[in-house]
């Protein structure tokens, strides 16, 4: 369900460069999580930027639901 909800919310991007705003965003978050030592944290903000940057890379919506 939380899949699903992650795909829609990416469909509805105009524009690949919002994507990538939001996987740097990610990124950082997830370095400031690392930082300090909420491991768990940081992990989870990497998944997203690893989700997103996959769905940037597969073009077909049928492609993203079956990587995730």
């Amino acid at each position: 369900e939380d899949i699903g909800c992650l795909l829609s919310y990416i469909d509805d991007l105009d524009n690949p460069k919002e994507l990538l705003e939001h996987i740097k965003e990610f990124k950082e978050d997830g370095n400031s999580f690392f930082k300090k030592g909420d491991i768990d944290n940081a992990l989870e903000k990497y998944g997203f930027a690893g989700i997103f940057l996959t769905c940037l890379a597969l073009e077909m919506e049928e492609d993203r639901e079956t990587f995730c």
